[in-house]
């Protein structure tokens, strides 16, 4: 999720904007695109038929005058339609609901909890195969100590950051994929708050007899930075009930919010921006792969905003709200007339 304030004042942030917009041709559409699924389907082709390459979403990524990054539209986009899907970079079940969800899509499992505390479950054998890229890390480590750090204290992103390094130790990631992402502004203080999570997340792969070759990029630098990004890129995933024609009309998903089934961090979602009164909705239906739809009628040119937080909220709240969790101050329309 872009910021204004920290890009404002951030020359790092700035430098890798520019060169964003340099590589953006080059590089930029094939780091996203393994990340989202394209609108368009290839389905209904004969068989002898040549695969086609499906049209790119109606999109593209760009610098605002005022907000950083942003994604704008290349054509007209109508209210409804689908703009694209995103699968995540990572994500992970909230505590209080993993043994009630599938432990790699988040989707929720009918008679769900374990006869162990302790015990995950997955909905399909594919999920559990793609969990075993951090899966045969994370079951070598004793995690309680870290579980409870996370549980007592209320912290939900640690947990992303945990899963995260078992990725990049199991060699399925890079430990910079997520250096693109906007970071948040961390205090002398924020920073010697989260010390605690890291000195227990090196020691629980410490203790677990991980090489030091394996584990050189886990410093106090790379979990603060990526602590930091997630702060403010992290999707909270509350599954949409009713009739897909229905979910245009529910509130955007609150970070914050109690009912969540956990977090996630996604590639190009994270490039939109904040509007108290968006034109663009993200949500998820059943699993954490997140659907990205237009609310309203969309000009060519016209950049997509979502909202990062409950709209319903007043104004005042919507202003503290964003001011904590994010950083910055809203000059949307809707905050500028004061409702």
């Amino acid at each position: 999720m872009s910021n204004w304030g920290f890009v404002r004042h951030s020359r790092t942030s700035l430098s890798l904007l520019k060169t964003l917009r340099f590589q953006q041709k080059a590089h930029l559409g094939s780091t996203l695109s393994s990340f989202f699924f394209f609108s368009t389907s290839g389905e209904g082709r004969a068989e002898n038929e040549n695969p086609v390459r499906p049209a790119p979403p109606p999109i593209r990524v760009g610098i605002t005058e005022s907000s950083g990054r942003g994604v704008f539209a290349t054509r007209r986009i109508g209210a409804g339609e689908l703009i694209h899907t995103a699968k995540p970079l990572v994500s992970h079940p909230s505590l209080s609901t993993v043994q009630w969800v599938c432990y790699f899509c988040l989707r929720k499992i009918r008679n769900g909890g374990g006869d162990e505390p302790q015990s995950v479950r997955f909905c399909s054998e594919e999920c559990e195969q793609q969990a075993k890229s951090f899966r045969g890390v994370e079951t070598k480590a004793d995690w309680l100590a870290f579980d409870d750090y996370c549980r007592s204290l209320g912290l939900k992103y640690p947990l992303l950051v945990k899963r995260f390094a078992c990725m990049v130790i199991s060699g399925a990631l890079a430990a910079d994929l997520l250096d693109i992402l906007q970071p948040a502004s961390l205090s002398p203080l924020m920073i010697s708050n989260m010390e605690e999570g890291f000195d227990l997340l090196r020691s629980a792969f410490k203790a677990a007899n991980f090489p030091d070759e394996r584990m050189a990029f886990l410093t106090k630098e790379w979990y603060t930075g990526v602590l930091a990004r997630i702060r403010i890129n992290a999707f909270c995933i509350e599954f949409a009930g009713g009739l897909y024609g229905d979910l245009l009309l529910s509130a955007a998903a609150s970070v914050e919010a109690e009912a969540a089934v956990g977090n996630a961090v996604y590639m190009l979602p994270s490039f939109y921006n904040h509007d108290c009164d968006p034109n663009a909705h993200i949500l998820w239906i059943e699993n954490v792969d997140a659907k990205l739809t237009a609310l309203r009628d969309v000009e060519e040119g016209e950049e997509l905003r979502i909202c990062y937080i409950d709209a319903s909220m007043s104004h005042d709240a919507r202003q503290t709200f964003l001011s904590q969790g994010f950083g910055f101050h809203c000059t949307c329309l809707r905050c500028l007339s004061g409702d």
